[in-house]
């Protein structure tokens, strides 16, 4: 079973129309893509109630990969989209949980924003940070995190995973 919503992104579009203000809006697309943004945003919540670090990520394992466990910065956008059409604060406590595995809430106590805290991550795969010439990566870039599995579309992934 393949999830239609599991990019982390599939919140952008809807938001994009359920904020139109364009006169020629048709108001049943603009209804449906405001009810998909609010069945994103609670399915945030419940996965972000699961996980044990506070990640609302796909709970797929073949979904999982790079930037599986601190993409927090964009799983945090359907919350906040949540909590801005809403004004419940349930969407926006959520969105601040989300964030704290960016900012040093995990099992390496490290921060995945470049520059950030006494232990911030230091070597990121970024090629601006690797092409400037400086040590240090660009300060406050968001990284991509740890993961505890690669996915599982080809090799050498699939034999890692196995290992």
């Amino acid at each position: 079973f393949i999830d239609p919503q599991a990019a982390p992104t599939s919140t952008f579009v809807w938001w994009a129309m359920a904020m139109s203000d364009h006169e020629n809006i048709d108001v049943v697309v603009q209804e449906t893509a405001r009810r998909g943004l609010m069945a994103e945003a609670d399915r945030k919540l419940e996965r972000l109630a699961l996980h044990p670090y506070r990640v609302p990520k796909h709970p797929f394992i073949p979904f999982s990969g790079w930037h599986s466990q601190s993409g927090s910065v964009i799983y945090s956008s359907a919350l906040l989209q949540g909590y801005y059409l809403t004004g419940n604060s349930t969407y926006l406590d959520g969105a601040h949980e989300v964030l704290d595995m960016s900012f040093g809430a995990n099992p390496l106590s490290q921060t995945f924003v470049t520059g950030l805290g006494k232990k911030p991550v230091i070597d990121p795969l970024d090629r601006i940070s690797l092409d400037d010439g400086v040590d240090t990566p660009v300060p406050g870039m968001p990284s991509p995190g740890f993961t505890y599995h690669l996915p599982e579309f080809r090799e050498p992934y699939i034999g890692v995973n196995k290992a």
